[in-house]
Formats: structure tokens, C-alpha cells, sequence
């Protein structure tokens, strides 16, 4: 079995490249996605590393259908997507491919691992069938996707993509496992954690710019998906919004980018934002 990863770039540390050659190391191929406006002189293709510089940002989107295609075109078997600062379990490398083998490779197009806080969270690390995941630590079947043309949704750039993908992966009566045996160690942005009279919850924290994203799509998604996308554009376009408004710094800027993102979907106008 022939494994791959993909890890998109947007201006990496140290740790992240050094954590790209261990992926060397154990996958057969690692495409390295970078939208960094310059490229990393620390990285050039060699070996089982294919580094693709941009030279700007083209979105998250973008960057993991260049490396899903890429990963096809290669006869990879599977494909891991990471996120640059997502840790993969090295130990657990060998049972995690022990299990992919076990697979249906008739049903099963998509093995997610979860997050080091889901994984500290629940009481038992069994796995279950899911509608929604995260890019971050989902090995992809090659083959299914290839067979039923699923890609990924460039037009949304960033935010909202992960769940558009399953999406798509369930449209075609495809299941999506998630593994709460295996873990990646994940970190989303730069979140607010509050505690307030023992009720403990955490705001996102995004610059301006990334909630004009994360709103125009929720709202451009719930328009066009309303049954699937209720719950999860609720607690965008409702609830992040609100902690926002009552937690955050700088909320004049961000209620401003939300109203331009939200305009924009009404409008079906997707892509990236062109200031």
C-alpha cells in the first residue's frame, strides 16, 4: 500500500519544517504546499519530497486539490492531509496503516483522526461513522475519490471547506470513519479560553479577515445546503458571533469584514478576497 501526505504551508516555523522531513521518513510521498509569498529556502524537491512553492496565497482549498491531484496522479493509495502545525502520531504510524488495510475499499473514503482535545475529552476511543471532521488528520481513499470525482471547494478558499468536502463524501453514499484511537496534536488559530461563573467555553479569535471567510461561506453553504449546513451555520453566524461582539478585541474591524462576507454570499461572489 502506497501512502502519502500533503501539508499546506503559510509562512512555516522551524518546527513545522522540521517535522515535514520526519513525514519523509515513513510516507511515501510528502507534497509540500506552500502559499507563502516567498518560497522556504530550507525546501526544495528531492526524493519523496515534492515542494510546491506559490508564491502567494491561493487559499487552503487551493492548495489540498493541487495536492489531492498530485497524490492521484502518483498511483498513491492513500492521502494524509495536515495542516502545517498538526503533529502526526509517529508511534502509531504502523498500526494506523494496519488498520487503513482493514478498511471497505468500497465504502470507506475517508479515516479521520481526531484531535488531541476530542481524544482527552471522551471517555472511550472507539471509532463511529460522522458527518463532519477536519481537514487536519484525514487519510483519503485515493481510489474512491478518484472514482466518484470528489474534490475539494476551491471557490471557498478558506473556512468551511473540511465540512464541504464531507459533504461531498456523503452525497455519494461514501462513510466517513473517525478514529478516536489515534490523535493528532492540532491548533486552531490563536482561540480566547473563558471561564465564566464555571461555564468554561472559548471564542475563535480571527483576524478580520478570516471571519469575513468564515461568514460569507457558513451563509453562501446555508443557502445553498440549508438541511445540512443548519446546526453548523447556527453556530457561526449566531453564536461565534456573539462571543465575538462580547469578548474580542478589535470588534468594529471584524463586525465590518462579517457584514462585507456576508453581502458577498448573498451575492454568490466566492474566491479570494481582493481588497
Amino acid at each position: 500500500m502506497k501512502l502519502a501526505v500533503s501539508v499546506v504551508l503559510y509562512n512555516p516555523s522551524k518546527e513545522n519544517i522540521d517535522h515535514l522531513f520526519s513525514l519523509g521518513k515513513i510516507f511515501d510521498n510528502v507534497y509540500i504546499l506552500d502559499n507563502s509569498n516567498t518560497a522556504n529556502d530550507k525546501l526544495v524537491s528531492k526524493g519523496n519530497l515534492h515542494y510546491i512553492p506559490y508564491f502567494e496565497n491561493n487559499g487552503i482549498a487551493f492548495a489540498l486539490e493541487d495536492g489531492l491531484s498530485r497524490a492521484i496522479e502518483d498511483k498513491n493509495d492513500f492521502l494524509l492531509t495536515l495542516d502545517q502545525d498538526s503533529i502526526y502520531p509517529m508511534d502509531k504510524h504502523s498500526e494506523i496503516v494496519s488498520r487503513l488495510r482493514q478498511l471497505d475499499m468500497s465504502k470507506d473514503a475517508v479515516f479521520a483522526l481526531t484531535t488531541d482535545s476530542d481524544y482527552a475529552s471522551r471517555d472511550n476511543h472507539d471509532e463511529e461513522k460522522v458527518t463532519n471532521c477536519i481537514t487536519s488528520g484525514n487519510f483519503l481513499n485515493l481510489k474512491l475519490i478518484q472514482e466518484q470525482d470528489i474534490h475539494f471547494p476551491v471557490e471557498l478558499f478558506i473556512d468551511y471547506v473540511d465540512f464541504e468536502f464531507c459533504r461531498r463524501v456523503l452525497s455519494k453514499d461514501l462513510n466517513i470513519i473517525q478514529s478516536h484511537q489515534y490523535y493528532i496534536n492540532h491548533t486552531i488559530g490563536s482561540p480566547l479560553r473563558k471561564n465564566i461563573l464555571g461555564i468554561k467555553f472559548t471564542c475563535m479569535n480571527h483576524s478580520p479577515i478570516r471571519y469575513y471567510y468564515r461568514f460569507r461561506n457558513a451563509y453562501y453553504l446555508k443557502k445553498q445546503f440549508p438541511k445540512f449546513y443548519k446546526h453548523l451555520a447556527f453556530k457561526t453566524l449566531f453564536v461565534d458571533k456573539l462571543k465575538m461582539k462580547l469578548f474580542e478585541e478589535n470588534k468594529k474591524e471584524k463586525s465590518k469584514m462579517i457584514k462585507r462576507g456576508i453581502a458577498d454570499a448573498k451575492k454568490s461572489k466566492l474566491g479570494k478576497l481582493n481588497n
